[in-house]
């Protein structure tokens, strides 16, 4: 099965979606998927805390969270 990589953004966020168009072409990102914590795959997947706190990115692998700076960290090394 294959992994399972996703990176949840504030869709409504300038900054955000300004970073998510700078990670989209890295071709380290590739296998990642991109979602706003507004949608359906975050209901599913993430905490109600998590999907309330827009203020923060979060990287999803396989059922682990990466939040705030290391989830940035771990997209920008």
């Amino acid at each position: 099965m294959a992994s399972r990589k996703i990176i949840f953004f504030d869709g409504v966020c300038s900054l955000c979606n300004n970073f998510v168009d700078y990670l989209i072409d890295k071709p380290s990102l590739q296998d990642y998927k991109f979602s706003s914590i507004q949608g359906e795959t975050a209901k599913e997947l993430l905490e109600k805390s998590e999907i309330e706190s827009l203020d923060t990115v979060i990287v999803y692998i396989d059922g682990q969270k990466l939040v705030r700076s290391t989830a940035a960290l771990h997209l920008l090394s």
